[in-house]
Formats: structure tokens, sequence, C-alpha cells
């Protein structure tokens, strides 16, 4: 996973500001650490696939602005937590939308073209999963998609 030109090029502007380069560099090394797993988590705690890019620029747009506030050694935690924000704003803003939409789901439209045999188990894998996930209350969810899914520690 490769981070949007958005958020690069935020990480390179708190870079260049001298009083945070060194806050700036060790939350850059976060976000290559981290951003694939924010990613999964906020597709797993129900964002939508068309805004989960988008939610999680938002998280490390969060973390850059208290960069300051983040004890060292706790940049994970404080991620997974804006994260768990992120992922009620995003779906709550997807329900305002489909509330104003049509009753089609962008997800639930199929291409004319043949998908591959493994795409498509891949495909309905997820579907089942995401589907267990939605039945699960948010606080289960989290610690669920967290420890089974992610397979971050207790203590992560």
């Amino acid at each position: 996973m490769t981070l949007p030109n958005a958020l690069r090029q935020r990480l390179a502007e708190a870079e260049t500001e001298p009083s945070a380069a060194s806050a700036a560099s060790r939350i850059h090394a976060v976000v290559e650490r981290d951003y694939a797993l924010v990613w999964r988590f906020l597709r797993r705690l129900g964002v939508p696939a068309t805004q989960v890019d988008d939610s999680a620029q938002a998280v490390f747009a969060r973390v850059l602005a208290k960069t300051h506030l983040i004890v060292p050694g706790a940049e994970r935690a404080y991620l997974m937590k804006a994260a768990f924000h992120a992922s009620f704003e995003a779906r709550r803003a997807a329900q305002r939308a489909r509330g104003r939409a049509s009753e089609v789901e962008p997800e639930e439209l199929h291409s004319l073209l043949p998908l591959a045999d493994e795409s498509l188990v891949q495909r309905q894998r997820r579907q089942l999963l995401d589907a267990a996930l939605d039945r699960l209350p948010p606080d289960v969810r989290a610690v669920f998609t967290l420890f089974e899914l992610e397979e971050l520690s207790l203590t992560e």
C-alpha cells in the first residue's frame, strides 16, 4: 500500500519546519510503518471502500496536527484511536449520503466482464467477514479487528 500524494506532501511540509523536524521525522516513520495497518483497520470497521483512503489520510492529518501530544512509543495506540473515531465519522457520512442517493450501493454493482475465480472467492470471503463484523458492537469490533485480524498484541 502506497501513501497518497497529499499525505506525502503534508509530511514533507512538516519536516521543513525546524522546531518540528524531529517530531515530524518520527511521525513520518510511523506513517510509513502503519499506513497499511490503519487502512485495513478502517476498512474492517465498516468504512466504505470508496472512503477508506480519505479516512486514512484524515487519521494521519490528525496525527500531524497533534504530534506534540503523542508520547513517543504510543503512536500506534494514538493512530488506532484516531482511526476508530474516523470510522464513526465515515460511516455516519455514508449513511447520510445513502439517504440522499439511490438505493443501489456502489459495492453492489458488478462489472459485465468475468472475474477470475480467485478474485471472486476472495471478495466473497471479505463480504462474509464484513457481514459478521457488522453484527458486532463497535468496541468489540475494534478489539477483534486489532487482535485477531491485525495480530496486534494486547499492549498495542
